[in-house]
């Protein structure tokens, strides 16, 4: 019997599952019922089943059991609790680094951790299949990659200290804000108007951060508060159309660079005071690479390094209102 609380639960409370008329539970009544959370089941010799909230625990994770051996979930025994093989709880506090056997992470339905760690210079991980939930934060150290390939509602702060994570879907990281201090790649398809969560929440730090577009007239948003963002954004692949739209200043120590083929759009009185580089080609975007529309500001250096191949494109130009350079 899986007593499993209704709802939130405090550490070191004493909650009550089932009391009887008459007469007490045996230890083999009391140990019938298994704990849904972090919890100490009691009521031997009394006439009260009892559930005692514990402390979510600090798990790392193996990826080592038998038959699922890279199933997140609270069924399996992937995780050292210290060290003792554990199982997930919603709550738990998890760490990947380099002593995991499984570096592929395949999350069952929705998990829910109280925070996420990754630790790694040796292993590369991939977080992929269901979704990341709660108010986890997410902070990734060691030299080592992370691919986030999962669907997350996350509302913690995500901080990367060193290395790279690269993102396929626009939500992977949540909706919290991002310091972004190692690399940072943006990967995930889209078309029309589309945004990360997490980035357009706000951008700081000094690492770079990749943008791939998608193709023709389809738009990414940056337009969080990104005015401690001091490092380098890099934007296109080289080979599709489609545009940035910055509304949200960067620090005037960042960098922008606009690869061939992609623009970069901003649509509101507002300053960027940082350099900009124009590799020109086909931009997809004839209002210009750089497109300043209603009062927009580039106040930085711009420098055009490549040509405009396209009869009908331009390096820079504005569609509403007056941009300036």
């Amino acid at each position: 019997i899986i007593a499993n609380p209704s709802a939130a639960t405090t550490i070191g409370q004493t909650y009550t599952v089932l009391t009887r008329s008459s007469g007490t539970f045996s230890s083999e009544e009391v140990a019938a019922f298994i704990s849904g959370g972090r919890a100490t089941i009691g009521g031997d010799g009394t006439s009260t089943i009892t559930y005692t909230a514990d402390a979510p625990a600090a798990l790392t994770w193996k990826g080592n059991d038998g038959t699922n051996p890279t199933f997140w979930d609270s069924a399996t025994t992937n995780w050292l609790n210290g060290a003792f093989p554990d199982l997930f709880i919603n709550a738990d506090a998890v760490t990947f680094d380099d002593s995991a056997s499984s570096t592929t992470v395949d999350v069952q339905g929705t998990v829910s951790p109280g925070a996420i760690t990754v630790s790694n210079s040796a292993l590369n991980f991939t977080f992929q299949g269901g979704a990341i939930s709660g108010g986890a934060s997410l902070v990734k150290l060691g030299s080592g990659a992370l691919t986030i390939a999962t669907t997350n509602s996350l509302t913690g702060a995500t901080r990367i200290d060193s290395g790279s994570v690269t993102l396929f879907t626009l939500s992977a990281l949540g909706s919290g804000p991002v310091t972004n201090n190692g690399t940072l790649h943006l990967v995930a398809p889209h078309t029309g108007v589309a945004s990360y969560s997490g980035v357009s929440a706000g951008l700081s730090g000094t690492g770079t951060v990749n943008v791939t577009l998608g193709t023709g007239s389809s738009t990414l948003t940056l337009n969080g508060t990104n005015d401690t963002f001091s490092g380098a954004l890099n934007i296109g692949d080289g080979l599709t159309g489609g545009k940035v739209w910055l509304n949200g200043p960067l620090a005037s120590g960042a960098t922008v660079r606009l690869l061939t083929n992609a623009a970069l759009y901003m649509s509101i009185a507002t300053t960027q005071s940082c350099p900009v580089t124009l590799q020109g080609g086909d931009t997809g975007e004839a209002l210009g690479q750089l497109r300043l529309d209603s009062g927009a500001t580039w106040s930085g250096p711009v420098t055009l390094t490549g040509p405009i191949t396209t009869t009908n494109d331009a390096y820079l130009g504005s569609f509403t209102g007056v941009g300036t350079v």
